[in-house]
């Protein structure tokens, strides 16, 4: 090694031991690593490797596995050295060995042959430790020295430099970290937004090492400070009697005591007393032996005890327990029990028994009584329990105490009632009226304490209750609920006020009987004496108080455990369920899962995720419902997500088709006002309001996911739950189920349906030509390519575009054998195979049918997309029944749109199938992925864009060769099949109308313009072909059937007994304005050309409300349908005014008249009568123009066509109230129809009826009277044939209102 080398390699070192030793003084840390510079020099150089530090205090190293690439293969050992800690060894490592002396240093890898003597310095040997050095040794030293103090200058000069970097650096670190704090704190507040879902992760701790060598014992403490006094100790023997004290002053003299006992002879005989009266005779003397009768035991009481009918032999014992005094019984009855009950009560000497002294009334409380000494009441010592005995009051005990009661007298320590069940409350829920059975359970509903009926409760309920009260268990006891004597169990009497709740069910999760499930509150079929009872048994804790999560929500990962990684209540399994590793929890038929989400999840606003495989997705399945719901729930209803029930204001059903035994990710969110959310894979795929704002409203203590509380439990497995305490954006939900959207735009009003141009269009494969079934002999092929005629290999082949007979008069290759066509398309761009677009001869059909196919469309420009038009193929039973779509800007990455959702397709070949994407995307390029299929993957696609809103609330079609509507909206859908446009002549004037046959309906979804409003109004000006044999259906809404507006010769509502129908008879080959209007009400009115003819308000579909998604004209499922002229349609979200409907149609009413008790009829002179045109010009009253009622003739008209009327005068301005008209009498000629019109100057003409066209005649002579719906007002009255019988010829009068008397005459 060269000197320059070891040189630059000295200094670094130092540098680096510099750097290390930042605690040590720099004087000191300098000169100690100046020395150690020169140490690993000498080292080197001597040793040929550096020794470790460990070599100096000769540690002993364990042998361990060397992990450092440096390291040889094959067993290694290591050796501590310091500065190598950053080489060799990670800092957290704690596998390595540590020597305790050297702190954090790394192990350099030494050969296990190594002899660790060699780690001293080469001479130095164990005897001696003093080292040989040689003469090349000291020179080569001498000549280090030089370099030493070269290198040491060198350090002068680069330590100066160093603290000048110091400085520099310290100031450097300072604006360093404050920049690095501030880009902190935003990238932990953009992290707290973008990563809540984000689980920490709690750093892993190593295992405890071994314990290190015990410590030097420490000095003797102070003297501690003197503790608190002790307890009193235990009273000492009684002492001496005192002295006796002076005698007190004399009272005044008491009432004449018993006779007391004969005392002792005196020692001196007192002076004689007076002589007394002579007393009764005695009774027979005693024995001079004493007796205890000859006076009465001494009466005693404590609070529990007494004494009492005392006599000369005993007293009798009671004890008082329930506040009710009662005797004891004499059986098992000891001395010693004698004795303590005595001195309890002050005797301090004691006492004796006297067995069976009797007289007791009331209970017999205590029976076996076995006092063993120091009891303070005989209610303390060993007994039977308390009432329970065969004892009679003959069996009481009686006692006789000794001296007087002046001792201390006992208090019961034991119990004076007998148990009853634990009193407890909460804010709102509380045992009261508690007796040894049970305590009656009450609820606070609306601030009023009511009670809970017995009906439906369990013992599951009864241990909810005591949990939330802070019992670890209790049952529950039916007609329970009153304390009866002695806290007994009584029938209910005391329960008052309402009773709130019945059929409780609780699980055992709950934490408020809210969550449990129960009838409305206040709806109960109960009387009081039902209320239930409950008792709440083991001890005492404290009372439920919800746990907080962790950043608002409550994940669950199923490790084995419920619990939630984020903290709050755990999950429940109430019901059964196991583990199944990693498929997470397994769940049969009802066995759920619950929890109480108190404290963590509000109810009003959330968000619920569950990834679950379900083994069956058929009929309903319920996934998420909670207490109170009823019925109500989140779920699979035969195979699709739903909210359930539907209802009119949204619709909860995600149209994608689920399958079973996969892993589906639901989301279901909540918003504050009512909005409901439902997600599949991270997708939204259904919103709105329900009808109610709280429906789904979270109840606050119940959440039940997988179960049910009837029969639509779901079966599989589930892996992950998590709850929020708020609603999630789409982006946050669609994050967390892994899922990437499309950029969205906001959802308009208008669509239109893009048939993509045929340059716009590529596929991923397209089916070669080939030849294919067209048609069997004698039918006819439709073929656009080549057609082959024949059998069995022998055919003649023609060119064909368009339809073939598939008959002989192609050839006959096979004569007197049975043949068919078969046809080969023609393979040009958008013909055959490649014939995708909307409504094409063909349809696309792939090379291959297989998952992966695509159809690629170009909408022409960035712009936002809707959904997807698709189609089978036309001229073969091959369409796709379900497909993906993915989306572009630019046709190269390609996002999915829903999440991957995946759409149902057609049913048959041509109906063309609309699926809307949940929300426009903003895209320019759409491909549809097939997934599945009948028969071949074949289709026809289109694409749906956005159009601009609809102005004024109304859709106006005028039919002007388009089906769009000029107020914009949603265009016409001509689905059942499209007819074509003419130009027609209508009142002289060239009309465009559009001409369709039986069955050609046109059908629109208004929603986007109307909303769902409750009220419509539609108009349709429509020449019919056909109105009379079958029903003619003019309007119809998805959801009506087969109710709706029909023509039958009338306009009318179907079912008939709507009872709206116009008395007008409608006939063909003439255009009408029908106009049908519903107010929010419900009330519909019926107008034809603008006059109201029926009003009515039938209950039949919700009084005829539309569906607000779906409208169909001049089309029936039944085929009661008829063609025609349309020349215009007319939609509003609102009901028409009457005046608003005349205008529109252009109806000019007159004005009304008086309403008539009695009509007259007018028949007026033939100088009243004029017309139009008379055959041969005959003057009035003459030949053709005696238009009177009732004249030999009749008006026959100059020229048979409609335009000619009759004129009648009445005189004056009056209420006019319908016309009469007869035929011609002398020929078969009469008006069939007409119309009438009036006025009051002769000059402005008023239609009646908005040219209503009335019923004429049938025959020559009847009188048909025709009265108007309402009497006119007017002077003058035309008369307008619409139609006749042979010749225009008629006889009218008129119905006017009669007039009051004159003066009674």
């Amino acid at each position: 090694v060269s000197f320059s080398g070891l040189a630059i390699a000295s200094v670094l070192l130092a540098e680096l031991s510099l750097l290390a030793a930042g605690s040590v003084s720099p004087s000191v840390s300098r000169s100690s690593n100046t020395k150690c510079a020169a140490l690993f020099l000498l080292l080197i150089v001597l040793g040929g490797q550096l020794p470790a530090a460990a070599a100096f205090s000769n540690p002993v190293v364990d042998q361990v596995p060397c992990e450092h690439p440096a390291c040889e293969l094959g067993e290694q050992s290591w050796i501590q050295a310091e500065g190598s800690r950053s080489d060799l060894t990670d800092v957290n490592d704690t596998t390595g060995p540590r020597s305790s002396g050297f702190g954090d240093t790394a192990l350099f890898p030494l050969s296990p042959s190594t002899d660790r003597k060699l780690l001293l310095f080469p001479g130095v040997t164990d005897a001696d430790q003093s080292p040989t050095i040689s003469k090349e040794y000291l020179k080569e030293e001498d000549q280090l020295n030089k370099v030493m103090t070269k290198m040491t200058k060198q350090l002068k000069t680069s330590r100066e430099k160093q603290d000048s970097l110091d400085t520099r650096l310290k100031k450097l670190k300072v604006v360093a970290q404050d920049d690095m704090t501030d880009f902190s704190n935003d990238v932990t507040e953009e992290n707290k937004k973008l990563t809540d879902e984000i689980i920490a992760v709690p750093p892993v701790v190593g295992p405890t090492g071994p314990p290190g060598p015990p410590g030097v014992d420490g000095h003797n403490g102070k003297v501690g400070l003197t503790g608190p006094l002790g307890t009193q100790g235990v009273a000492g023997i009684r002492g001496i009697s005192g002295s006796q004290g002076a005698p007190g002053l004399m009272g005044p003299i008491g009432p004449r005591g018993p006779p007391g006992p004969v005392g002792l002879q005196g020692r001196e005989r007192g002076p004689p007393g007076l002589q007394g009266k002579e007393g009764p005779p005695g009774v027979e003397g005693e024995s001079d032996m004493w007796h205890d009768s000859k006076y009465f035991c001494p009466g005693g009481s404590t609070e529990t005890m007494r004494l009492l009918n005392c006599d000369s032999a005993s007293c009798r014992l009671e004890v008082k327990f329930e506040d009710q005094w009662g005797s004891v019984c004499s059986a098992g009855f000891t001395e010693q029990s004698a004795d303590i009950a005595c001195k309890a009560m002050g005797f301090w000497e004691g006492g004796q028994s006297k067995r069976n002294k009797g007289g007791g009334t009331g209970e017999i409380w205590l029976d076996m009584v076995r006092c063993k000494g120091g009891e303070s009441d005989i209610g303390d010592c060993p007994h039977a329990p308390w009432g329970k005995n065969n004892c009679k009051h003959g069996d009481d005990i009686g006692l006789c105490c000794y001296g007087a009661a002046t001792g201390p007298k006992g208090k019961r320590t034991g119990p004076s009632y007998f148990p009853r069940c634990p009193e407890r409350s909460n804010d709102d829920l509380r045992l009261t009226d508690c007796n040894r059975e049970v305590c009656r359970l009450e609820v606070k509903h609306n601030d009023e304490w009511g009670t809970v009926c017995d009906n439906g409760f369990t013992d599951s309920s009864a241990k909810t209750v005591c949990k939330i009260l802070g019992f670890p268990g209790g049952r529950f006891k039916q007609m329970c609920g009153t304390q009866g004597k002695y806290g007994a169990c009584a029938p209910n009497t005391q329960g008052k006020g309402p009773i709130w709740l019945d059929e409780v069910v609780c699980a055992g999760f709950e934490r408020d009987l809210e969550g449990c499930r129960h009838r409305p509150w206040g709806d109960s079929r109960c009387s009081h004496k039902q209320d239930v009872g409950v008792c709440c048994t083991g001890d005492r804790g404290d009372i439920y108080r919800a746990g907080k999560c962790r950043a608002g929500k409550l994940d669950y990962q199923f490790n084995e455990n419920l619990q939630s990684s984020t903290g709050g209540p755990d999950l429940a399994a109430p019901w059964g369920g196991e583990f199944a590793g990693v498929e997470g929890f397994r769940f049969r038929d009802g066995q759920g899962l619950g929890v109480d989400p108190q404290g963590c999840i509000g109810p009003d606003d959330y968000t619920i995720y569950m990834r679950v495989k379900l083994d069956d997705l058929t009929d309903k399945r319920v996934l998420i419902r909670s207490n109170g719901w009823a019925d109500r729930a989140f779920m699979i209803d035969n195979s699709h997500f739903i909210a359930f029930p539907e209802n009119y204001n949204a619709t909860f059903t995600c149209e994608e088709f689920l399958h079973p035994n996969k892993w589906i990710q639901y989301v279901v969110s909540r918003a504050a006002d009512g909005e409901v959310r439902l997600y599949l894979n991270g997708a939204l795929c259904a919103t709105g309001m329900p009808d109610e704002k709280d429906f789904y409203k979270m109840n606050p203590d119940s959440l039940t996911l997988l179960a049910d509380t009837g029969l639509r439990n779901p079966v599989g497995y589930v892996n992950r739950i998590r709850v929020y305490d708020k609603v999630l954006s789409e982006d946050k939900v669609a994050r967390i189920c892994g899922c990437k959207l499309p950029q969205r735009d906001e959802m308009c009003d208008r669509h239109i349906i893009v048939n993509a141009a045929l340059f716009g269009i590529k596929y991923s494969s397209v089916a070669g030509s080939g030849w294919s079934f067209c048609a069997s002999e004698g039918s006819t092929c439709k073929c656009q390519g080549e057609v082959r005629f024949g059998a069995n290999g022998a055919y003649v082949t023609h060119s064909v575009n368009g339809e073939v007979g598939c008959d002989a008069n192609l050839g006959d290759p096979t004569p007197g054998v049975r043949k068919q066509c078969e046809c080969r398309a023609t393979q040009a761009f958008g013909k055959g195979f490649s014939a995708g677009r909307l409504n094409s001869p063909q349809a696309w059909s792939s090379s291959v049918s297989q998952e992966g196919e695509w159809m690629q469309m170009d909408t022409g420009l960035v712009q936002s997309i809707s959904g997807i038009v698709t189609q089978g193929r036309r001229d073969a039973d091959e369409w796709v029944t379900t497909y993906s779509v993915k989306v572009s800007v630019d046709s190269k990455t390609w996002v999915d749109v829903g999440c991957g959702r995946v759409f149902s397709g057609n049913g048959d070949r041509n109906t063309k199938v609309k699926k809307w994407f949940h929300q426009p995307v903003h895209a320019r390029f759409v491909r549809v992925y097939p997934k599945t299929w009948k028969s071949r993957l074949s289709m026809r696609a289109g694409v749906i864009v956005c159009e601009r809103p609809c102005v004024g609330g109304q859709l106006n079609y005028m039919m002007a060769m388009s089906f769009m509507s000029s107020s914009f909206g949603p265009s016409l859908d001509p689905f059942w099949g499209e007819g074509e446009y003419k130009e027609i002549d209508v009142q002289g004037k060239p009309t465009i109308v559009y001409s369709f046959k039986a069955g050609e309906g046109l059908q629109v979804d208004p929603f986007r313009c109307f909303k769902g409003s409750t009220e419509w109004s539609f108009l349709i000006d429509v020449k019919l072909d056909s109105t009379t044999g079958s029903y003619k259906k003019i309007l119809g809404s998805m959801g009506w059937g087969d109710y709706g507006l029909y023509v039958k010769d009338r306009l009318l509502l179907i079912p008939k007994s709507s009872k709206m129908e116009c008395a007008e008879t409608i006939r063909t080959k003439k255009f009408y304005t029908f106009v049908m209007t519903r107010d929010a009400a419900g009330e519909v009115k019926l107008y034809i050309n603008g006059g109201l003819c029926a009003v009515g308000s039938p209950p039949y579909k919700d009084h005829f409300q539309l569906n607000p998604k779906n409208i169909m004209i001049m089309k029936d499922d039944a085929d009661e349908n008829a063609g025609g002229l349309l020349k215009n349609v007319h939609i509003w979200d609102k009901a028409l005014a009457e005046e608003d409907v005349e205008s529109i149609c252009g109806c000019h009413k007159p004005d009304p008249g008086e309403k008539c008790k009695f009509t007259v009829g007018f028949l007026p002179p033939s100088s009243k009568t004029t017309y139009s045109s008379v055959k041969n010009d005959d003057i009035q009253g003459q030949g053709y123009a005696r238009g009177r009622l009732g004249s030999d003739q009749a008006w026959v008209a100059k020229v048979a066509k409609v335009g000619e009327y009759m004129t009648i005068d009445t005189g004056m301005e009056q209420s006019i109230a319908g016309v009469i008209t007869q035929g011609r009498k002398d020929a078969d000629e009469w008006v069939t129809s007409f119309s009438v019109k009036v006025s009051s100057d002769g000059a402005d003409w008023f239609d009646v009826g908005c040219a209503l066209e009335f019923d004429g005649n049938s025959d020559r002579t009847t009188k048909l009277r025709t009265t108007f719906r309402q009497p006119v007002w007017g002077r003058y009255v035309r008369i307008y044939p619409e139609s006749w019988h042979g010749w225009l010829s008629m006889r009218a009068a008129l119905l006017v209102c009669e007039k009051p008397c004159v003066q009674d005459r």
